[in-house]
């Protein structure tokens, strides 16, 4: 079974899919995919009170980068 996670950060997305195997009590984690991306999604936020559209757009290319895998 694979499992993942994402960390969407102020500065980073950062993506790990791991492969689970092996009985319940002897679980054993394989990592396939490890990778961060810099998509700065404070750019500007204290000035602009919101996100700039370059930040989600980056966000978004990484997000559609994770989903290939």
């Amino acid at each position: 079974m694979r499992v993942a996670a994402i960390d969407l950060g102020t500065n980073t997305c950062l993506c790990l899919i791991a492969e689970v195997t092996g009985p319940t009590d002897k679980r054993e984690l394989k990592v396939v995919y490890d990778v961060s991306r810099v998509v700065r999604f404070r750019e500007r936020v204290h000035e602009q009170q919101e996100f700039i559209p370059g930040a989600l757009s980056r966000a978004e290319i990484a997000l559609d980068e994770f989903e290939q895998v």
